[in-house]
């Protein structure tokens, strides 16, 4: 049994958009919405297979099995979608399923709040943060540890799930861009075997000032007031972060915040007295008298000291990723595209040109800081198309802020870490209102 619809969607989001409230609504209609997705264009034809779908009947509990097809002339525009059923439906099936179509059709399916929370482990313990959308509580028997929560919005569980992986990723990425520690999800751990403190510190930083390793207020990682709000905005707008084919800034700072977070877990394998963990301990020599003494670290720092012995260009890969966060910074301020390259074809997107104009937009016009990066994305390319490895004789250096004196030589990733977070720190700080009010 074959069911058709005429759609008639303008773009590729209101496709999308379609599509989500269909799914919630049978969701709920029929009591169950299992999704075999394919995603497989027929050749020579304008018609997609976008996969299997198995529902039940909610009163009866019968199973009803179809393929789903959609007809389109113009990419991302749905003409129309199709439902072939293995079984005859009864008439009252076919009428819910009408009226699935007829909600999704005109987006009026009703949204549900929910909330998720998922164990997290930082390097360095963090205070406790709640915002309107958001919660970070830290662990009482384990400080390293904080349960993240975020309330989402969405049509159906399933979506919420979706964009709860995606918003609690970005708030890690937010997270590292504003302390410049590294943050992990705890699969392992569960949230009812442990305790967490409901505490609100109140605990901010000034997001002005220069971080000199780690972004600490009173012995545990701090952000400032600017961040509680970004994150708040970023949970808030999660379907649209997870679903929307446009670009606004906030989406490109978030993108890039995952660079420089991935460029930061990087570095960590640089330094192997970084992988090294010890604790303060009274010496049984001399009581009264605390010493330093290694300990067993935990599985994460484990897996990263096995990596640590894996990676031979640690340094070329982290410098990489760090220039690749500031590349997708820099498109908040990019020219069109240019023309394509004779030679190979390529577009020409003036890299180097928005990473100057960018840099130019914090720091002004020829500073130290437009041709440090300069300098830095030379030995990027280098190390991406020569396969010259950035390697400096000093991987930790006494840490030096973003303005002194300019000279040609290999720079630290420390110091190349610490700068370039200080450069999204300062964005973030200038342009945060337009940020959480992007439409």
């Amino acid at each position: 049994m074959e069911l058709s619809y005429n759609l008639q969607t303008k773009n590729i989001d209101e496709s999308n958009l379609f599509l989500r409230c269909l799914l919630a609504e049978i969701e709920k209609n029929f009591h169950k919405c299992a999704w075999r997705h394919v995603n497989f264009k027929h050749p020579g034809t304008m018609r997609i297979n976008l996969g299997s779908m198995n529902i039940k009947n909610i009163y009866n509990d019968k199973e009803l099995f179809a393929d789903v097809f959609c007809e389109f002339q113009k990419k991302g525009c749905l003409d129309s979608i199709s439902f072939i059923f293995e079984d005859k439906l009864t008439e009252e099936e076919v009428e819910v399923l009408n009226n699935c179509i007829e909600i999704a059709k005109t987006n009026g399916c009703e949204y549900y709040y929910f909330q998720f929370s998922k164990i997290c482990f930082s390097e360095i313990p963090i205070n406790n943060y709640k915002g309107e959308n958001f919660e970070i509580s830290v662990c009482k028997e384990l400080e390293n540890y904080f349960k993240l929560t975020v309330t989402i919005q969405a049509k159906s569980k399933k979506q919420a799930e979706l964009i709860a992986i995606e918003v609690m990723e970005f708030i890690l990425d937010v997270l590292s861009v504003e302390t410049n520690a590294c943050f992990y999800f705890e699969n392992a751990m569960k949230s009812r075997d442990l305790s967490f403190s409901n505490d609100d510190n109140n605990i901010f930083r000034n997001d002005l000032e220069y971080i000199d390793g780690f972004g600490i207020v009173e012995s545990k990682l701090a952000i400032s007031c600017e961040v509680v709000k970004l994150i708040d905005s970023v949970v808030k707008r999660g379907e649209y972060l997870k679903f929307s084919n446009k670009k606004g800034n906030l989406s490109r700072f978030l993108e890039a915040s995952k660079s420089l977070h991935s460029a930061n877990k990087i570095y960590r394998l640089v330094d192997s007295q970084y992988l090294r963990m010890s604790e303060a301990t009274e010496s049984i020599a001399n009581p009264g008298v605390l010493e330093l003494r290694e300990v067993v670290p935990d599985q994460t720092l484990i897996d990263l000291r096995i990596a640590a012995n894996l990676i031979s260009n640690k340094e070329s890969i982290a410098l990489t990723l760090y220039m690749t966060s500031i590349e997708t910074l820099s498109q908040v301020v990019a020219d069109p595209p240019g023309p394509k390259c004779e030679t190979c074809g390529n577009t020409n997107y003036h890299i180097l040109g928005n990473i100057r104009t960018f840099i130019r937009c914090i720091e002004g016009e020829d500073s130290y800081v437009e041709k440090l990066y300069m300098n830095l994305y030379n030995h990027r390319s280098k190390f991406v198309h020569e396969s010259n490895n950035y390697e400096t004789e000093l991987s930790r250096v006494p840490q030096v802020k973003l303005n002194y004196n300019f000279n040609d030589h290999k720079h630290a990733v420390i110091n190349v870490k610490e700068w370039t977070s200080e450069l999204f720190r300062k964005y973030l700080c200038t342009n945060i209102e337009d940020l959480i009010s992007e439409k």
